[in-house]
């Protein structure tokens, strides 16, 4: 369990600042891909440092960084505006690790903590490339908190159930909208000072509500983990069109062995979390398999399992982990072998006993999960826009279709 001092929120600051970060990377949406995804590369490290006990951004910086093996394509460019003239002058991995340290140092003794969106930029971008090129990172980069995690984790524990949505936010927009955090204006998505000062919003946002803010210990959780010989990983990441015999297969590749068990986990709206726990025969087997995959590896989606108007299967990188107090709160269930278990657990049929202490049903009313909240939802159906716009395909769709595509809480099968 996490301790009173890894947490930040109503109860006292564990830190003095947040240094809110963001990075950008190489990437590519070709088939093949130029830059793979587990090959792509640093390009922009924005920062924003807010001071905790004024809720005040003191100071924000951007680094350049010149790639060195993986070029900036076109769609790198569209993506986050920076091609390869901005990045032609630009530093070094290692100096970029400096000059950002030399930020947090300024401030003297006031301890600090990392904010991000997600765990890709510290728990696999930046320590897979920091290892590649032999970049030491400081001590306060082994610390972070997750603003996503932090924002699901509030909205989940509202006092009042009913204001929540059935859409779980994601995005950065979506975060900033789900807290009402003051977003500042001209921001651009990708952009990593932008970002970085998004996710600054949020966190100022979390901690004046008072939103515990649960502070990820790399090492700590670590060291933690192999003092208890443990032999579960969570798996974090995973495609969400997967199956368990592709799944052992791809562990038995590049981490060496399969897990003796594997198990799905699910949020309580009866949806797969992207999440899975693999308990390994041994403690010694579990850290080979950690440790092969340190940086995370491209896992592919099952194409055999995919429905006909999900999109063009795209791998994921996925992460092996310790697990953490979040994973516990999720449901475990055996992971789907076939295609027809998949599509049942995708029907949203775990949601039917998946009622919280407040005797709600996380649909909302809206009957997405075939639960017994259906008669409620046809008058809402024809004003609620599908996601897909004029372009759905589902042949039984519930939802409005304007000429534009909206993002929406999906329609779930009724089993």
């Amino acid at each position: 369990p996490l301790s009173a001092a890894q947490h930040m929120g109503s109860h006292g600051a564990a830190y003095d600042l947040l240094v809110c970060l963001d990075m950008e990377a190489t990437c590519d949406d070709a088939s093949p891909p130029k830059v793979p995804m587990d090959c792509s590369e640093i390009i922009e490290i924005g920062v924003a440092v807010v001071d905790v006990a004024t809720r005040r951004e003191l100071r924000t910086a951007r680094f350049l960084v010149k790639p060195e093996t993986s070029e900036v394509t076109p769609f790198c460019t569209k993506l986050t505006g920076l091609g390869p003239a901005d990045l032609a002058d630009a530093m070094s991995l290692a100096q970029a690790v400096t000059a950002l340290d030399d930020i947090v140092q300024g401030f003297g003794q006031r301890s600090c903590c990392a904010v991000t969106h997600g765990s890709w930029d510290l728990e696999l971008q930046l320590p897979r490339e920091a290892r590649s090129k032999r970049v030491a990172l400081p001590e306060w980069l082994l610390r972070y908190v997750d603003v996503r995690a932090s924002t699901r984790a509030f909205l989940q524990s509202a006092v009042d159930p009913a204001s929540l949505s059935p859409v779980v936010p994601s995005t950065l927009a979506d975060l900033a909208a789900a807290v009402g955090a003051k977003v500042p204006e001209d921001i651009r998505p990708h952009s990593g000072i932008d970002d970085a000062r998004v996710v600054s919003s949020i966190a100022v946002a979390l901690l004046e509500v008072g939103a515990s803010m649960p502070v990820v210990d790399l090492a700590g959780e670590l060291v933690s983990w192999r003092q208890r010989s443990e032999t579960q990983l969570c798996l974090e990441g995973l495609p969400f069109v997967m199956l368990a015999t592709p799944l052992q297969d791809w562990l038995r590749r590049f981490g060496g062995y399969a897990a003796e068990r594997l198990e799905i986990l699910i949020e309580a709206s009866g949806r797969p979390s992207g999440r899975a726990v693999g308990t390994f025969s041994t403690h010694q087997v579990a850290c080979r398999v950690r440790e092969a995959l340190a940086g995370g590896r491209v896992a592919q989606p099952c194409a055999a399992a995919a429905r006909p108007w999900d999109p063009p299967g795209r791998g994921r990188i996925v992460l092996l982990r310790p697990l953490r107090a979040d994973d516990m709160v999720l449901t475990p269930r055996p992971f789907p072998d076939s295609v027809e278990a998949l599509e049942l657990m995708r029907s949203g049929i775990y949601a039917r006993t998946m009622v919280n202490t407040h005797g709600w049903c996380m649909c909302g009313g809206m009957g997405y999960y075939g639960c017994q909240c259906v008669s409620r939802y046809t008058a809402e159906a024809t004003v609620r826009p599908c996601r897909f716009g004029v372009s759905c395909t589902r042949p039984d769709c519930w939802f409005a279709h304007p000429p534009r595509p909206y993002i929406d809480a999906p329609r779930m099968y009724a089993s």
